[in-house]
This record gives structure tokens, C-alpha cells and sequence, in this order.
């Protein structure tokens, strides 16, 4: 958000090199995610909501068309 915001000011987005650094922020989100979990100690938790989110959603669907 303050990429978006700081473009009004002439910085963020209204740089010439900065969708590729958006892009590669973007893509590399997760892979970060995951090594900072660790060193905070929540990876545990990151990996059970990771694993359990196509379960649940999965179980919910399955509920609602047996409804319909």
C-alpha cells in the first residue's frame, strides 16, 4: 500500500524499474513467508493453516452442494 501511495510523491510505481520489483515482491511473498515463520517460531502453525485450508474448503463445498 505505500508503493501506491508514495507514487503520488513521485516514488513507488513511477519508478522505471518498479512492476518488476512489485513482481518479483509478489512472487517471492511466499517464499518468505515461510523462512520468516521459522525464525519467529510460528511455522508450525503456517504449515497446519496451510494444510488444513483445502481440507476445510473442500468438506464446506461438498456441504453445500449436497444442500442445493
Amino acid at each position: 500500500m505505500l508503493t501506491f501511495s508514495s507514487s503520488f510523491c513521485g516514488g513507488g510505481l513511477s519508478q522505471p524499474d518498479a512492476w518488476r520489483f512489485f513482481v518479483f515482491g509478489t512472487l517471492l511473498f511466499p517464499v518468505f513467508t515461510f523462512v520468516m515463520s521459522a525464525y519467529d517460531g510460528t511455522l508450525f502453525a503456517l504449515l497446519l493453516a496451510t494444510l488444513l485450508l483445502p481440507i476445510l474448503a473442500n468438506t464446506r463445498s461438498k456441504e453445500a452442494v449436497r444442500r442445493y
